[in-house]
């Protein structure tokens, strides 16, 4: 993960694991890329006192792990240097070599082992010196150590979103007698098709999420962290002044605030599910997908640059008896000057694209903004139907945040729609203004002979657009199973089916069934999963119904056997997919179109 000082930037991650988190027990290689974003020059010398950069581990490192670790980096040798316990790069190039602005030195770090306990409170220092240009005195990046992931429990990669509202934006205040305090939001989000917590008794154990950040007063830090004197409140700027809470809790969640008074070292906020709290997240398509959490009174009086979050989730279960491996995500935090004038600096929005499936469903957009010495918005939009909203704030702080839904009218095509923020002084007059664009991308198809609306699922890599819902045409030799009618469409003869189907769609193939099974699985493709297809069981008709929400069969064109066609058959049976069934034309199965594109 990224961290800077004065324009000189460090990135250090584990490629086994994706981010900068190793494994006790399991050795790794680490990446590291040093950039010169200083906008100028750097000078190496190696005659005299000679450049070089020392390497401070971990201490969850010890002496023998240090001497067993490898740096190759061309023109620079590497020792260990048991004085300062610490990895040595030296430059050996000619004197002068010259380090453009703008390019990085890249080198891994071979043999990273330790059994050590699991700790997330750590970092990666290198000290350049010996360099002429704007060099730093140090840089620092978070290394987190991990228990190793389980056999058999399940993993949060892929389900879990993590991430910081409006870019992870932090103006830096000019001193202590001027503090600009800021809020970060971070926001979980899970994006299963199913509960984060699936089970169906109560969840056991203590699922905790903890955050710390990268402690100090460089600029690769967010803020120190040095204790007050007993009965003393911290300086201000200190971390242990930030406030942590819920900005959103739609299924219930508590936290808790470090004490500065404690004998923990460092701060450190946690957060859990209340036990009324069974889902914890709700699956990705609910309103309770997620929970955002807040970190307010962030004042930081250090250099401008790049620092992190260290957000750690352990003991969350997935159901009674999967537990999920703990798992640490490293997010970037920028610190930035404060703006040279008032206004909006920051506008957008929850999401930039959003699925239309109905036409005739109105859209929530919710828009966040931060703005600087700023007593009254506007949010308006050119979209019809929806009117400017004023936001004032009478009693507004130097740097302040604001939030509003804005509801859309039915979009009836996909199309883009421009929100804007306007500024306004207190008199009214207009400071500034930024704009958010959200995109509606409309997945559905609007069959005009009788009005009905289906949503499509987009295969654009396959050239192909499925209907997402059992198809609802009625005719006069169609059949209806299973209510309600709109969840189950109608059963149709293989005839029948011919004559239901719209200008410019079609029965698939078995190659186009297969096609789709090679995409996702059985479970992705039933009603609720996450391809979005939402095949239903609807059974079948042979002169009586049959394997209602048991099977669900749909017709192919391509023949079976003598006098029959080849039907994919989806089974709760199983769980399983498949184009194998063949069935006479006379029998009745649910139909999905295919269009090509």
């Amino acid at each position: 993960m990224a961290g800077d000082s004065a324009g000189f930037g460090i990135s250090l991650v584990n490629p086994a694991t994706g981010n900068a988190t190793v494994y006790s027990g399991v050795t790794a290689t680490l990446d590291v890329t040093l950039t010169n974003g200083t906008g100028g020059a750097i000078t190496l010398v190696s005659g005299g006192t000679p450049s070089t950069l020392t390497i401070f581990m971990p201490t969850f490192y010890d002496a023998t792990a240090l001497q067993a670790m490898k740096i190759a980096l061309d023109g620079w040798t590497c020792a260990y240097d048991a004085s300062q316990t610490a990895l040595v790069l030296t430059f050996g190039g000619a004197d002068g070599t010259q380090w453009s602005t703008g390019t990085s030195k890249q080198f891994s770090i071979a043999n990273a082992a330790t059994s050590a306990a699991p700790d997330a409170s750590q970092s990666v220092q290198i000290n350049p010196a010996g360099m002429q240009g704007a060099v730093p005195d140090q840089v620092l990046a978070p290394l987190i150590l991990a228990s190793q992931p389980q056999p058999g429990n399940a993993s949060l990669v892929g389900v879990l979103d993590v991430s910081l509202e409006s870019l992870g934006v932090v103006y830096v205040s000019p001193s202590d007698s001027d503090p600009l305090p800021n809020t970060l939001f971070l926001n979980l989000k899970n994006m299963a098709s199913q509960a984060l917590y699936s089970g169906t008794a109560q969840w056991t154990g203590s699922p905790t999420v903890t955050v710390r950040f990268v402690y100090g007063t460089v600029a690769g830090a967010l803020a120190p962290n040095e204790k007050p004197p007993p009965g003393d409140k911290p300086v201000i700027g200190s971390a242990w002044n930030i406030k942590g809470g819920i900005q959103t809790q739609p299924l219930g969640w508590t936290s808790g605030n470090p004490d500065p008074t404690s004998s923990a070292p460092e701060p450190v906020w946690t957060f859990a599910p209340a036990s009324t709290n069974l889902s914890i997240l709700g699956p990705v398509d609910g309103a309770d997908a997620n929970v955002t959490l807040k970190f307010e009174n962030v004042v930081s009086i250090t250099i401008p640059g790049h620092t992190q979050m260290i957000v750690d989730f352990k003991n969350f279960m997935k159901d009674e008896t999967t537990p999920y491996n703990e798992q640490v995500y490293v997010l970037d935090v920028v610190k930035q000057s404060p703006p040279p004038t008032r206004g909006i600096v920051e506008f957008s929005g929850s999401t930039p694209v959003v699925t239309v499936t109905d036409p005739a469903q109105a859209q929530s957009i919710a828009l966040k903004w931060t703005m600087f010495e700023v007593p009254a918005v506007n949010i308006i939009t050119g979209f019809p139907g929806v009117p400017a909203v004023p936001v004032a704030y009478p009693k507004f702080s130097p740097l302040g945040y604001g939030w509003k839904t804005m509801r859309v009218p039915p979009v009836p095509q996909s199309m883009p729609v421009t929100f804007t923020a306007q500024a306004l002084d207190g008199a009214g007059n207009y400071l500034n203004s930024q704009q958010f664009t959200v995109f509606f991308e409309s997945q559905f198809f609007h069959d005009q002979r009788d009005g009905k609306n289906y949503p499509t699922l987009l295969l654009p890599a396959q050239n192909k657009i499925w209907l997402a819902a059992n198809l609802d045409y009625a005719l006069g030799d169609s059949l209806v199973y299973g209510t309600p009618e709109a969840t189950y469409g109608r059963l149709y003869t293989y005839a029948a089916a011919q004559n239901a189907i719209p200008p410019g769609w079609r029965i698939p193939t078995a190659d186009d069934w297969n096609e789709l099974f090679g995409l996702f699985t059985y479970a992705q493709l039933i009603a609720g999963g996450s391809s979005g297809f939402n095949a239903q069981l609807g059974g079948w008709y042979t002169g009586s119904y049959g394997d209602f929400l048991v099977r669900g069969y749909y017709w192919s064109t391509s023949p079976g056997q003598a006098s029959t066609f080849l039907c994919a058959t989806f089974s709760s049976v199983s769980s399983s997919v498949s184009v194998e069934t063949s069935l006479v034309p006379a029998f009745a199965t649910c139909v999905r179109l295919v269009q090509d594109i």
